[in-house]
């Protein structure tokens, strides 16, 4: 029992080498999420790059403006929840993993099976971004054609019979309104390229201090209840070395008042037989 209470003694001394040791565990635990994820990210940014210059590059409406500022930015908000739904799971994963290595080093330390429990009830959560990109309005394309159509048509009755200028009327349309939507598209998608890069990069930045967020979170959790076991652990073998230490000296005490009892009944046994002989 002196030698328990010995080295329970230095476990309660070495307690701030403990919590050192959990820390910088824990710490370079999150430096390794920290560079997973950001390899993550970075194949996520470039692929969905990729996907959205060549989602604007094949656009051919004259609904340009509204593709961009309302159906992309969805699409993009849809590619970040599926990021979340897939690599979540798998971080919390390398969370509980530290966490099981913890209660590994505390069974090993305390000579007992030990479980660690952080809550699983959080999550990463979704995000959302806000999207800030202006397309230019090229909408008006087609009236703008059928107004130059119109005014074709009025010099066409000059050169065509009447019979044959709808004909060139149709074709005419056609062929201005094409060159004018290429023309505006073009135009518009060389302006749309750089805000959409822009925005793409922000919100991969986000998401990034979000993940970092919650892995710090999380890796706080297991650590405090790692150093709450720890002390837990020890309280209750200092509790029990305690107890151990009473009941030894109480049946010592015990033990002691007997021999008193007896040596003091040899006494008067012994004044006794000398009053005899006198």
């Amino acid at each position: 029992l002196e030698e328990a209470a010995f080295a329970l003694q230095q476990m309660l001394q070495e307690k701030a080498s403990q919590e050192s040791n959990v820390s910088g565990y824990v710490s370079s635990a999150k430096n390794k999420f920290y560079a997973m994820t950001d390899k993550s990210l970075q194949h996520f940014y470039a692929k969905l790059k990729d996907n959205c210059f060549e989602l604007v590059d094949e656009y051919k409406s004259q609904d340009f403006k509204n593709f961009v500022e309302k159906v992309l930015p969805k699409h993009i908000q849809r590619n970040l929840e599926s990021w979340i739904a897939t690599y979540g799971p798998h971080l919390d994963e390398l969370i509980a993993l530290m966490e099981r290595e913890l209660a590994r080093g505390l069974s090993q330390q305390f000579k007992q099976q030990i479980q660690l429990k952080t809550s699983k009830g959080a999550k990463l959560q979704k995000i959302s971004s806000m999207f800030n990109i202006e397309a230019v309005d090229i909408s008006g394309t087609g009236m703008k054609a059928s107004a130059l159509t119109a005014a074709g048509a009025v010099a066409a009755m000059a050169v065509f019979s009447p019979i044959l200028v709808p004909l060139v009327s149709i074709w005419g349309r056609s062929k201005i309104y094409n060159n004018m939507l290429q023309k505006n598209l073009a135009e518009a998608k060389a302006d749309v390229m750089p805000q959409l890069e822009g925005q793409l990069i922000q919100t991969v930045m986000e998401m990034k201090v979000h993940v970092h967020k919650y892995i710090d979170q999380q890796a706080e959790l297991v650590q405090k209840n790692t150093q709450y076991a720890f002390e837990t652990l020890l309280e209750d073998v200092k509790k029990k070395i305690e107890e151990q230490l009473a009941m030894k000296k109480q049946a010592g005490d015990s033990l002691q008042q007997k021999m008193d009892e007896l040596t003091s009944q040899a006494e008067e046994i012994h004044k006794y037989i000398l009053s005899f002989e006198g």
